[in-house]
């Protein structure tokens, strides 16, 4: 993840590691979670779409630390305050449709 950078090229390979189905983003957020990969994914925002921005939201939620690690919070903020209008619709239609304990009730309120 860290080979990966913020110019657009080599955006596209991380955001193709964070759509790619064969990745589950919860182990590799649990393995590689540092405060330095957080920041490469909080630059990278810009690029991402909805579904990426929703699947990083959940994968950070079902992280054992989430509540007590900031700067995991802080990046869900920034996934949440960066997407607007219809996005936010379906972003919150995304996260809710898991239908088990990580929704969006659960990742603002708890």
């Amino acid at each position: 993840l860290e080979a990966c950078s913020t110019t657009e090229p080599e955006a596209s390979s991380l955001l193709y590691v964070l759509n790619c189905g064969d990745v589950a983003l919860p182990e590799l957020l649990a393995a590689t979670g540092t405060k330095r990969v957080v920041r490469l994914l909080a630059q990278t925002i810009q690029y991402m779409d909805v579904v990426t921005k929703t699947r990083l939201i959940d994968a950070l939620q079902r992280q054992a630390e989430f509540i007590f690690l900031r700067h995991e919070q802080e990046l869900a903020t920034q996934l949440l305050t960066s997407t607007y209008g219809e996005d936010l619709s379906t972003m919150k239609d995304l996260i809710d449709e898991g239908g088990d304990f990580y929704n969006l009730h659960k990742l603002i309120f708890f």
